[in-house]
């Protein structure tokens, strides 16, 4: 039973309610993270290709009118990132080779010939398989020393080389065809004016020749006429010697050994003169050993006049 004395107080005290707990809807249960809340605001996208702004070029020079001007060789920001990765690749690899700027030092070209594969000196550049006619080598040492100057590579002084034995070869091969024809024109027209006595005119050009001081011969049948044909094969050459082989042997003696003497005309007409004995028959039937015979008794007679 309730003591009567004892009243009952009021205390004016405030009731909190327990603060509600802040639910992270991201976070489930099991304690993964889900999709974001649906009122988070999405993440911007990745430009695309052609999202860059059209004065791109220029914010990326800032402001520098030149840096400006090369990067117009660039289609897009994307092609400019291609290129400075392609850059360092071969910087990384050894592909870029240094330059040479114009007042080079010494040491600076030293290093540019050596990382180029250029030799110290002009004759040690390698020519590989590449022949030289060994005529020919005096001007390919001027032309050496004309590409070290400029600082030519290896393979660039093959190729010019090359070039210019194939074009050399090919000059030399004209030429021999042109003076094949010119022989053979030459032939033809001198058989045609001297008819049978071609071989012998010829001959006696042969021994007024021989009788020149040594070497003397082939140089002048090896020679050119000023308008590039060859002495040999020149009519107007070859009638001018058989006119001065004909005025020291008028009788047109063609002897062996290139030197007429009265001996070798003796010795021959002897030797005819036998057979004229020995076999008559054969020396008639021998048309050139007669026409040989007279040639020489005329020759000898000449000389006796003289």
């Amino acid at each position: 039973m309730a003591d009567e004395n004892i009243v009952d107080e009021v205390v004016d005290t405030k009731v909190v309610a327990p603060a509600s707990p802040v639910i992270d809807d991201s976070v489930t249960d099991t304690g993964l993270v889900t999709d974001p809340p649906k009122d988070t605001a999405p993440a911007a996208p990745a430009p695309k290709a052609g999202d860059w702004p059209a004065d791109w070029r220029d914010k990326f020079s800032g402001g520098d009118a030149q840096k400006a001007a090369r990067l117009q060789r660039y289609a897009s920001p994307q092609a400019l990132t291609d290129a400075l990765i392609a850059a360092q690749n071969k910087i990384r690899a050894g592909d870029l080779k240094p330059t040479l700027g114009k007042d080079a030092k010494p040491e600076e070209v030293a290093a540019f010939r050596e990382a180029h594969g250029i030799p110290a000196e002009p004759g040690k550049y390698d020519l590989g398989d590449l022949e030289v006619p060994e005529g020919e080598k005096p001007m390919v040492d001027k032309f050496l020393a004309s590409a070290h100057s400029v600082n030519m590579t290896p393979d660039q002084v093959r190729t010019a080389l090359k070039a210019y034995t194939d074009i050399s070869e090919e000059a030399r091969n004209a030429r021999i065809a042109q003076d094949n024809e010119i022989k053979a024109s030459a032939e033809d027209a001198l058989r045609a004016e001297w008819g049978e006595d071609y071989r012998t005119n010829i001959n006696l050009v042969t021994n007024l020749l021989d009788a020149a001081p040594e070497g003397l011969r082939d140089k002048l049948l090896r020679g050119r006429l000023a308008d590039g044909t060859p002495i040999g094969s020149s009519p107007e050459a070859l009638r001018f010697l058989v006119g001065l082989a004909r005025e020291r042997n008028p009788a047109g003696v063609v002897v062996p050994s290139g030197v007429i003497t009265a001996q070798s005309v003796d010795d021959e007409i002897q030797k005819i003169e036998k057979t004229m004995r020995e076999d008559r028959a054969a020396y008639n039937r021998d048309e050139k050993m007669q026409a040989r015979y007279r040639q020489l008794l005329v020759w000898r007679s000449s000389q006796k006049a003289a």
